[in-house]
């Protein structure tokens, strides 16, 4: 028995499970539904998503709707006979006609352990918060955001020095191991989808420029986890002279503050590293920086480039745009 698959997904957090559903013999995808082309970069140059690269190299028809509202989407996905839509990182709600058109279910690959953060970014939220672990949910897809009963969830845990983008593409291989035999159990009518709890319920809201603003009111820990939620984008940042330079990654550190306030420079050196005052009395030690058009550095060798004395504030109103 062949299931077909239509699959929803656009960035790379995608390109795991559709592969894996490529080389499945179980599984036919029989089109991939993306985002539109957009431009990107400074020279706003257009380049097709990775799931999109991904189907056409495959030799998979492609569809990247502007709408999927008027009637026309249904029709077409309809005329497909799917047995599933699977959805990852797709980036648009589908409206209840699409909803309706699988066989057996529309299943979205959500990255956290639902009901805690629904929306749009759940990892950077689930690191940024301090939470210890997070994880995928096979989740049946209904109108509202993030709220449709669970099939099967599938945990991780978070390191306190790990990005939101090193979760993101662990979350993303970890999904992708899992589908094929949730969908297999689906069709065989052993794996029933549990509604979400009440209780639990959070909401991870969009990222947006001014997140990128210092943590000054967090202790070492949650303050380190804080800047690494916010990696790779909008990424925490401080002014040296006249560049906005980026923390891409810290950790907590049991070094004292030495009485410096919040924010401010207690360490900097190439040899030891650049430690940072927390609101707990102790440091915290930034791992890895961007300075503008440059590629990310460990901060020892940033350090090279400009001077940091200990005292100095890194005024958290500095890195807003």
């Amino acid at each position: 028995m062949t299931w077909r698959v239509v699959y929803f997904g656009t960035p790379t957090f995608a390109l795991p499970a559709l592969r894996a559903l490529l080389e499945h013999p179980g599984f036919d995808v029989v089109t991939v539904v993306s985002q539109p082309d957009r431009g990107s970069g400074r020279g706003k140059r257009v380049q097709s998503p990775p799931v999109v690269e991904m189907a056409r190299a495959a030799g998979v028809e492609v569809w990247q709707p502007t709408r999927l509202r008027d009637g026309v989407a249904a029709e077409r996905l309809r005329a497909l006979a799917p047995d599933f839509f699977v959805v990852a990182a797709y980036g648009r709600l589908l409206p209840p006609d699409l909803l309706a058109i699988p066989r057996f279910a529309p299943v979205n690959l959500h990255g956290s352990l639902l009901p805690r953060w629904r929306g749009a970014a759940p990892v950077q939220w689930a690191v940024a918060t301090g939470d210890r672990e997070t994880g995928i949910s096979y989740m049946h897809m209904e109108e509202g955001l993030d709220t449709g009963a669970v099939y099967r969830q599938a945990t991780l845990a978070i390191g306190d020095d790990e990005t939101a983008g090193a979760v993101l593409d662990r979350l993303a291989v970890l999904g992708a191991q899992g589908l094929s035999s949730v969908l297999e159990d689906i069709a065989a009518g052993s794996c029933l989808a549990r509604p979400q709890p009440e209780e639990g319920v959070t909401h991870a809201r969009p990222l947006v420029v001014a997140d990128r603003r210092l943590p000054l009111d967090r202790d070492a820990r949650l303050s380190a986890r804080y800047i690494n939620g916010m990696s790779p984008w909008p990424g925490v940042c401080f002014r040296c002279g006249d560049e906005r330079v980026s923390v891409l990654r810290a950790r907590p550190s049991e070094r004292s503050t030495e009485g410096h306030p919040p924010g401010h420079v207690v360490h900097a050196s190439p040899k030891q590293g650049l430690f940072v005052a927390a609101a707990d009395g102790r440091c915290v030690e930034w791992l890895e920086v961007q300075r503008p058009g440059k590629r990310p550095m460990p901060a020892c060798d940033a350090l090279h480039g400009f001077c940091l004395p200990a005292g100095t504030s890194l005024d958290p109103d500095e890195g807003r745009t």
